[in-house]
């Protein structure tokens, strides 16, 4: 880890992410039988940004371990509003408590606090840079879902440029050895350079993927044809992309869509016909009969209620895994050693 902080899906390496994973799973299955592990010690939750399932999610989970937090919930309610520094709050919170949760509306501000804190940093979302914790919930769904986190095709559709979640799960997706489908709206691909960053880090090859023959035109209204792309890794032999070959059709049928709302607080804005969505109609057609739906949450118009009962629909269960996935990184961070042996390795 970065400085012993989480700060972006990159300063994870994959036994980090699987040993959080594993240790995650097991406090989910008796979460109430864990109050001593982090008896004495204060988590600062410092929240500059509207949350309700992060911060709500992290807070239970220092409770549920037994420890404590204290709270700021925006500028207005900290010296920064009377010009304090950033740098002087988070020297100040350092002193006060033993691990410090940071949302911010800036990108790269956790990592900035993490190169000056006497403390672990950790990243609840940064402006449109990433959401690492949100990620681990994602990929403990999957895991939970599939029993493996390799070789899976996961459509990652919506506001692509601006959403944090969409970074840091594909940044994880691709670590761990899947193929990752991008589905944007209208104006909100991810940006060449965080597509250049994927594509040389992750030896990815980029193939695109005509919507109609697909499956992907399908999540839009109207006439409007979904610009879809897929990265994965050269041995799944779609480089050369034919779309009239039916051994591919298998291949590029998604296990999850993941759904994202239009981030408009940070300059989005959505094209209605041009913005993809899934409701009952579109989930059943063939191309996507084998895919469960996910979505980060808040959730505007993008995922239709009618699927909230749906026996594919995880957007929930994905809420519920925030409680013990940061158990699991707050101990492991910490370095607590609760009853698994995973966490003392």
């Amino acid at each position: 880890m970065y400085s012993n902080s989480l700060t972006e899906m990159g300063d994870l390496e994959i036994g980090e992410i699987m040993d959080i994973l594993a240790l995650a799973a097991e406090f989910k299955a008796n979460i109430r039988s864990h109050r001593g592990v982090a008896s004495g010690l204060l988590m600062a939750s410092l929240f500059l940004e509207p949350s309700t399932r992060t911060r709500g999610s992290f807070e239970a989970a220092m409770k549920r371990l037994g420890g404590d937090t204290i709270t700021t919930t925006d500028f207005k309610s900290s010296s920064m509003e009377k010009g304090e520094t950033f740098d002087d709050s988070i020297r100040i919170w350092g002193n006060y408590c033993d691990l410090i949760v940071l949302r911010h509306e800036e990108s790269g501000a956790p990592r900035a606090a993490a190169n000056i804190s006497s403390v672990p940093i950790i990243n609840a979302g940064d402006g449109i840079n990433e959401h690492p914790t949100q990620a681990l919930c994602d990929l403990l769904t999957l895991k939970e879902e599939f029993g493996i986190l390799e070789g899976l095709n996961i459509a990652i559709c919506g506001d692509l440029k601006n959403g944090r979640t969409v970074h840091s799960l594909a940044y994880g997706l691709l670590l761990l050895g899947n193929s990752v489908t991008f589905v944007p709206g209208t104006g909100l691909d991810l940006t060449e350079r965080t597509k250049k960053y994927l594509r040389e880090h992750f030896d990815s090859v980029i193939s695109e993927l005509p919507p109609s023959e697909v499956g992907y035109g399908d999540l839009y209204e109207g006439d409007n044809e979904a610009k879809a792309y897929m990265f994965h890794k050269p041995r799944l032999g779609l480089g050369e992309f034919d779309h009239k070959e039916k051994v591919t059709y298998t291949q590029l049928r998604p296990d999850a869509l993941y759904f994202t709302r239009c981030q408009a607080e940070r300059g989005s804005a959505a094209n209605e016909a041009g913005y993809p969505k899934v409701n009952l109609n579109n989930l059943e057609t063939e191309f996507f009969s084998r895919a469960i739906v996910m979505h980060p949450l808040p959730r505007l118009d993008e995922v239709s209620v009618s699927l909230d009962d749906h026996p594919r629909s995880r957007y929930f269960e994905q809420a519920a895994n925030g409680v013990p996935i940061r158990m699991a990184l707050i101990c492991l961070m910490l370095g607590l050693k609760p009853w698994s042996s995973v966490a003392s390795r």
